[in-house]
């Protein structure tokens, strides 16, 4: 549980703005640790036990594939069109755009893991390492070699991407949106258009999740 342990250390030293720690406990994770949660395919109780990412996509249709992830060619983001999965959506409107991440209720998820904390460690030090870590993720997906602009802010977009494929529906963008909420790629920009009629176009408003302790001070809270 140790790896674990520094995993979750570093990811919060790092979304503290403590670049040392983050950096000094990244670097200390096992080489090819990983940690998933796991889960059981068990009808009677499929709520709790089972992966409801999956349940989501699969059972219940009340999630799909965002239009910027649906035709990608990266083996980290594969998807199947609605044409061929013919899942019906609970809105009875969205196009289901289905997953391929994830093949069961019982599929499990990756909560921490080596690669994380070297994401970790290339963001605490800078724009070289992060351009390093990119070329590596690049290669190791049979991506080309990144051609763009080599600046701070180019490279932070890339790396950026980079990590939003790796970890695509794990979990990990929150994060990246609360210190990056203008570099972070694939978000929609206010005032797009949007995709169901008689809807507002997208707004500028964020809204976070609660703290515990606002629940935990005001258990009238709605």
């Amino acid at each position: 549980m140790k790896d674990l342990a520094l995993v979750g250390r570093a990811r919060a030293h790092l979304a503290a703005g403590r670049k040392p720690l983050a950096l000094a406990d990244a670097q200390a994770v096992s080489a090819n640790f990983r940690f998933d949660l796991v889960y059981i395919n068990d009808l009677t109780n499929i709520t709790r036990l089972g992966n409801l990412i999956w349940h989501q996509f699969f059972n219940i249709g009340n999630a799909a594939v965002a239009p910027p992830f649906q035709n990608l060619t990266d083996p980290r983001v594969q998807t199947t069109s609605p044409s061929v999965n013919r899942l019906r959506p609970m809105d009875g409107v969205t196009d289901m755009w289905s997953i391929n991440k994830f093949n069961s209720y019982a599929a499990p998820i990756r909560l921490a893991s080596k690669l994380e904390a070297d994401y970790v460690a290339a963001e605490a030090q800078g724009t070289t390492a992060m351009l390093a870590l990119v070329g590596a993720r690049r290669s190791a997906n049979a991506q080309p070699a990144y051609t763009g602009a080599t600046d701070d802010a180019s490279v932070l977009v890339e790396f950026l991407r980079q990590k939003t494929l790796d970890f695509y529906v794990e979990g990990k963008r929150m994060g990246d949106y609360r210190r990056y909420p203008t570099q972070l790629p694939f978000l929609v920009p206010a005032g797009t258009t949007y995709r169901k009629p008689n809807v507002p176009p997208y707004g500028n408003g964020r809204c976070w999740p609660l703290p515990i302790q606002e629940r935990t001070n005001n258990p009238n809270l709605r």
